[in-house]
């Protein structure tokens, strides 16, 4: 079976302590890229800037884990 490929946009405290350790440790998911605009990275998986940046560039993907702040840009 194809594993379901998950970006995470946005790499903050919950992202990392909870969403990256379940998504990577799970076979079924795979953790194919993430958009942090401060930075922060996950060791061997593409980073980007933006979404826009991350969907041309990942398209394939088939979910999006949504971990930014509840707040209206």
């Amino acid at each position: 079976m194809t594993p379901i490929s998950v970006a995470i946009v946005g790499l903050g405290k919950i992202a990392r302590d909870q969403h990256v350790p379940v998504i990577t440790a799970d076979p079924r998911f795979k953790l194919a890229g993430v958009v942090s605009t401060s930075g922060q990275t996950v060791a061997g998986v593409p980073t980007f800037a933006t979404q826009t940046e991350c969907f041309a560039a990942l398209p394939g993907l088939h979910a999006v884990a949504l971990c930014m702040p509840p707040q209206v840009l």
